[in-house]
């Protein structure tokens, strides 16, 4: 049974020099909110719900930094995520992007160890470590337009099997291991490939 709504427990997040109280459980963020500014819900623990809009255009780093009841996310406007957004969101199960991701930054989703698919349409850079210790990922999606995959982007995925993604991608020179000890992955492309212990150096995806 769905647990009732209460709209008088409903946190209206209006950004400026707005302070979250830290047993905030839901949150709607205004229409006037374009930018969740760095920290603004860092360590919320109780945080269960946010409700975004489709006209937020970017999550600064830590804005949800180890909100760790936090269980899905709609970022369906969002271009750009920073560096440890959404990092120890240990329960956070779900994260729908729209169209219009371009950059996800570094430890995005570190350690967000119950995602399970990741669907991203648009995104181009994914940074360096941004899905580490993501241990219950086991399908990503990856589009054309992706340009490069940064340091360690997806090591320690331990469940990860499958993967789609453009073969011409751009893995940079420091881009060593990206999916280092991701022992299960055997789909590239939707062609199984031979990747048992999944080290893949830079220069070495044909």
């Amino acid at each position: 049974m769905a647990e009732a709504r209460d709209d008088d427990d409903i946190f209206v997040y209006v950004g400026g020099d707005q302070v979250v109280p830290d047993d905030v459980r839901r949150v709607k963020i205004d229409r006037s909110v374009k930018i969740i500014p760095t920290r603004a819900f860092q360590g919320r623990r109780h945080l269960i719900d946010v409700e975004f809009h489709d006209g937020i255009e970017r999550i600064e780093k830590y804005a949800f930094f180890c909100c760790g009841s936090l269980r899905s996310v709609k970022l369906l406007g969002v271009k750009i995520i920073g560096a440890h957004a959404f990092a120890g969101c240990e329960n956070l199960e779900g994260v729908e992007f729209g169209d219009k991701l371009e950059t996800l930054g570094s430890h995005a989703f570190y350690n967000c160890a119950s995602l399970r698919t990741i669907t991203m349409p648009s995104v181009k850079t994914v940074g360096r470590w941004a899905f580490k210790s993501c241990e219950q990922l086991t399908d990503l999606d990856l589009p054309e337009e992706l340009e490069t995959i940064q340091e360690r982007a997806f090591h320690s995925c331990l469940s990860l099997r499958r993967i789609a993604m453009p073969l011409n991608v751009i893995i940079g020179r420091d881009a060593y291991y990206v999916f280092e000890d991701c022992p299960n992955l055997i789909t590239l492309g939707g062609s199984t490939m031979p990747l048992p212990r999944c080290i893949w150096r830079a220069g070495e995806m044909r």
